[in-house]
């Protein structure tokens, strides 16, 4: 639990400048997460000046949401260091985060994943919970601290959650998220289900994003060992649509792994949110590793179907992540295995080589003792 002595300030005496912002290609969680957290720094007595950030574009989702419960959008920066001070929400691999931010003054993350390579020079404090948003962790920070929930913050929180659960049907949906999602619907006065479809909806309409925009509204790196790979993810209530664009979300993903080598696979996915199947478009060297992952078999276009996989947090990523590894093992003993035969090829290399020294020894030495006769 947070206490009201645990704001960000360690200078009374210097208002500091701390900003608090989610991940690249912002989703509605981590616009909603940075504008709460910022709300809840300074209902808690922080003195510092306190900004809520975004490190991207938003998305229509979003727009809908702040405009339907009359917030600004946060503020869009490009460097982290700038701040005295940053508070990170829903993220915290350094992938993900702003370019800058190992230079960084990190004081505090929420979140709801996997730690993923983040570490603090620092003792700082960090709260993630294994839940499907990250403004249910938040939604607990309130009630804890007894920090009221007014109608738009609650509108708000519950558009984070409708948005990162397909509306409560994601693998990643839990207990919690129901009974916070239900709790603030009554609070912020709408029906869950009659918004969250509005609010979905938005989120689906694509005619007039470009494909660049389509492939990076919602994307995200990962490290598996010592390659990454990168997933996109949209929603779609029809399919159709996104998937006659493929040839040119393929050229742009094709483009991104040209200049960013290290990524070796690249999934695009099409989540259809009626059904909660997938359809994915993958790139890369390592397909197989996703061809593994489900037991299929990628089509000539990059297409693949993937029946009831709907998370990328809780099946994509382990489970792509999980194969990768594993080839990645076998292919490391075959190269041992390799060098250990080339060793031993080389082994046989010299020992001929030594016996055939070894034969010439006896021709010198009868040569020699015929000299010493004469």
């Amino acid at each position: 639990m947070l206490s009201r002595d645990s704001s960000c300030s360690s200078d009374l005496d210097k208002e500091k400048i701390v900003y608090v912002f989610g991940h690249q290609a912002p989703d509605t969680d981590t616009i909603c997460s940075a504008i709460i957290a910022t709300n809840l720094e300074k209902e808690m007595g922080n003195i510092n000046q306190v900004i809520a950030c975004r490190l991207g574009p938003l998305n229509k989702e979003s727009k809908f949401a702040l405009e339907y419960f009359g917030f600004q959008p946060p503020t869009l920066i490009t460097n982290a260091s700038e701040a005295d001070e940053v508070i990170l929400v829903d993220h915290n691999n350094p992938g993900q985060s702003a370019k800058d931010i190992r230079q960084a003054k990190i004081v505090k993350i929420i979140d709801h994943h996997g730690i993923a390579g983040f570490s603090s020079p620092e003792p700082i404090y960090i709260l993630t919970e294994p839940v499907g948003c990250c403004c249910t962790v938040l939604y607990k920070l309130y009630k804890d601290n007894d920090i009221p929930i007014t109608k738009k913050i609650a509108g708000l929180m519950l558009s984070a959650i409708i948005s990162d659960t397909v509306l409560l049907r994601s693998q990643t949906t839990t207990q919690r998220d129901v009974k916070t999602a239900n709790k603030l619907a009554k609070i912020a006065g709408v029906n869950l289900e009659e918004f969250g479809k509005q609010l979905l909806t938005k989120g689906t309409e694509i005619s007039d994003i470009s494909d660049y925009d389509l492939v990076f509204q919602d994307s995200k790196e990962f490290p598996v060992g010592d390659e990454k790979i990168q997933i996109s993810q949209i929603n779609s209530y029809d399919t159709k649509e996104p998937l006659d664009r493929k040839e040119g979300i393929k050229k742009v993903m094709q483009e991104y792994m040209d200049k960013n080598k290290n990524i070796v696979l690249f999934v695009f996915d099409i989540l259809d949110i009626y059904n909660m199947d997938s359809y994915a478009l993958v790139i890369g060297p390592r397909k197989k590793a996703v061809e593994n992952a489900y037991h299929v078999e990628i089509g000539e276009d990059g297409v693949v179907f993937l029946k009831k996989v709907a998370s990328r947090k809780k099946q994509l990523y382990p489970d792509i992540a999980h194969h990768l590894i594993n080839i990645q093992r076998k292919e490391k003993r075959s190269k041992l295995k390799e060098d250990k035969t080339d060793e031993k090829q080389e082994k046989k290399e010299e020992d001929k080589k030594e016996d055939k020294k070894d034969e010439i020894k006896p021709e010198i030495n009868k040569e020699e003792k015929q000299e010493e006769k004469k």
